[in-house]
C-alpha cells in the first residue's frame, strides 16, 4: 500500500510545484492560470475591458459558487448589489433591513396600482 498525502476539500495537488491550488469555477481559466487552476494563497485580479460588461461579475460569481460547492469559507468584500443578487445566499444571512428596501420599491409611476399585490420572485427559503 503506498502513501496518499490528503488535500483539502476542492482543491488537488499540482505536479509542477508544492502548493496546492484550487479551481476557480471555469476550467478553460484553470488551463490558462497553469497548475490547473490558482494555487492557495495567491489573489487573483481581473481587469475587464468595459465598466459596464459583465464578465467581471460572472467571475465573480463563478470563483465564489465553486468555493461554496467545494465547502469552503467563502467572505466577499464590498459590492452589496453583488452579495444581495447570490441566489446561494439565505434570507436570515443578509444584513441590510428588508423593510427599508420595500419602502424604496413602492411604486409611484402608477397610483392606481399601488394597492395590487405584488408578485413573489424569489424561492421560498423554508422549501
Amino acid at each position: 500500500m503506498s502513501f496518499k498525502r490528503r488535500t483539502p476539500a476542492g482543491t488537488k495537488p499540482p505536479a509542477s510545484s508544492p502548493s496546492i491550488t484550487f479551481s476557480t469555477g471555469i476550467p478553460s481559466l484553470d488551463d490558462v492560470l497553469g497548475a490547473g487552476g490558482m494555487p492557495s494563497g495567491t489573489v487573483l485580479i481581473a481587469l475587464t475591458p468595459d465598466r459596464h460588461s459583465s464578465y467581471g461579475d460572472l467571475l465573480q460569481k463563478y470563483n465564489i459558487a465553486q468555493g461554496l460547492h467545494s465547502g469552503h469559507g467563502v467572505c466577499v468584500f464590498g459590492d452589496r448589489e453583488l452579495v444581495d443578487a447570490c441566489m446561494w445566499v439565505p434570507q436570515s444571512v443578509l444584513l441590510h433591513d428588508e423593510t427599508q428596501d420595500k419602502d424604496q420599491d413602492k411604486m409611484t409611476i402608477a397610483w392606481r396600482y399601488e394597492n395590487v399585490k405584488q408578485f413573489q420572485t424569489t424561492v421560498d427559503a423554508n422549501l
